[in-house]
């Protein structure tokens, strides 16, 4: 059995990946056209090859999106990030003028999860397995 025991994270800023960008420009023209996906409340209806995402509250213009990122991670560890956008956002990204983010990691090494938010919660370093 396994219990949380969260972990301070460390704030970081790192480059936003070429096919992550790639991403956010159709993000960005699904949000242009008004298209339905990217207007509905939803956690996975904007999908790309190594990404999933999509609207967090109806109505809103701030976007969830999950990002599994290429690495040389430890073995049996799928590194991803967590990352929380808004529609500006997503249009600087397209436009070049946002190139890195501000994200929250693991103090692990071997760790390469990335967070928007400090609180969030990492599968692999912040449950401790329980003896019984």
């Amino acid at each position: 059995m396994r219990r949380e025991q969260k972990q301070p994270k460390l704030q970081q800023t790192v480059s936003i990946p070429e096919d992550f960008r790639e991403f956010m420009q159709h993000v960005h023209e699904l949000i242009e056209t008004e298209d339905e996906s990217a207007l509905m409340e939803s956690d996975d209806l904007l999908q790309y090859e190594r990404a999933y995402g999509g609207l967090m509250d109806e109505g809103s213009r701030e976007y969830g999106f999950t990002y599994f990122p290429e690495t040389n991670a430890v073995s049996n560890r799928r590194p991803k990030w967590e990352l929380e956008l808004d529609a500006v956002d997503i249009a600087n990204i397209c436009e070049g003028s946002k190139t890195t983010f501000k994200v929250w990691g693991c103090q692990s090494p071997d760790c390469e999860c990335l967070f928007s938010n400090p609180e969030e919660t990492c599968f692999y370093c912040d449950y401790v397995d329980e003896v019984t």
